[in-house]
């Protein structure tokens, strides 16, 4: 997907409140005709797999599909796939230069999901893991218990649920593949690129909720970006269903957090290379208030004030 900033500009300046419902607005039907093809699937298998990169959103997406779903007389529980990290051991993936490597799927508690995708596809209850990422312990006994009622769907959210190696485990699962990669074009030249949107959704949420400096987020995205070429961008083909997430009107409003983190790290000297065009090119988009966004708006999952409990 592409757009031309003259475009994305021109809206901000003429109507912005106008360009933020239309966006808004947008993703909704894509919502809306997800859920309809989550509910035609729901007699094959009560399980739903959406999987997506670092950034794009899945957890506001599970929830919308979730209230659109209910107001069907559908009730969808969600499960975020990261509960089943398992205990750190010896055995624990490593990147090359020998660190604990968190974004290969082997991380994940493989025995455990398939006891609970074949206890759900039976119509039995689970227990949901917790797990701590202070510790890097699994803790199995939660008491939370998961029992759906015969017409209920059951989401896994994760970075991985479309991988083979869960495929194999729940094979008549709906799938989905949600992303916010989008090129800003000015005329015949890329000004902005595709994964800058959800590294800016990074930079944002993790200096907002995880107190982490716009640096190390920059430090750690080349190894994110990795592991999705390995563990996640091979298997999008395998979705039932493929949509963008990303909202026209939002970089224009997102440079109103992004550039005085980046600014100052600039002025440390602190800029990654790689990265260093990021804020030139967002001094190009015409700002769009963040207190046109809307409380249900997926981009809360990163600026904050969510009308969703995360």
């Amino acid at each position: 997907m592409t757009y031309q900033l003259q475009t994305l500009n021109e809206r901000a300046i003429g109507d912005p409140r106008a360009f933020v419902l239309e966006s808004e607005e947008r993703y909704h039907q894509v919502l809306q005709d997800a859920a309809e093809r989550i509910a035609a699937h729901q007699a094959v298998s009560p399980i739903v797999f959406l999987a997506g990169p670092s950034g794009s959103g899945k957890t506001t997406t599970s929830l919308k599909l979730k209230e659109i779903l209910s107001r069907r007389g559908i009730t969808l529980h969600t499960v975020e796939m990261d509960k089943y990290f398992r205990t750190v051991t010896d055995d624990h993936p490593k990147t090359e230069t020998g660190e604990y490597n968190f974004e290969s799927p082997l991380c994940l508690d493989l025995e455990l999901l398939e006891s609970h995708f074949e206890a759900l596809n039976a119509g039995k209850a689970i227990e949901i893991p917790k797990y701590s990422f202070k510790s890097r312990t699994q803790n199995r006994n939660t008491g939370r218990i998961l029992q759906p009622g015969p017409e209920d769907l059951v989401i896994f959210e994760g970075l991985h649920a479309l991988n083979d190696i869960f495929s194999r485990l729940c094979p008549d699962a709906f799938r989905i593949y949600v992303n916010a990669s989008t090129e800003i074009h000015r005329n015949d030249t890329v000004c902005f690129q595709g994964n800058w949107v959800r590294l800016c959704r990074r930079m944002i949420r993790d200096r907002q909720f995880r107190n982490s400096p716009v640096t190390e987020t920059m430090a750690m995205w080349a190894n994110v970006c990795h592991g999705e070429e390995l563990y996640i961008d091979p298997f999008r083909e395998k979705a039932d269903l493929q949509f963008n997430s990303m909202l026209p009107y939002e970089i224009g409003m997102m440079k109103t957090y992004v550039q005085p983190l980046l600014a100052e790290a600039e002025a440390q000297g602190a800029i990654d290379p790689k990265y260093q065009d990021l804020l030139p090119a967002l001094e190009s988009f015409v700002s769009v208030s963040p207190e046109l966004v809307p409380a249900d708006s997926l981009l809360r999952e990163f600026i904050g004030d969510s009308s969703y409990q995360y």
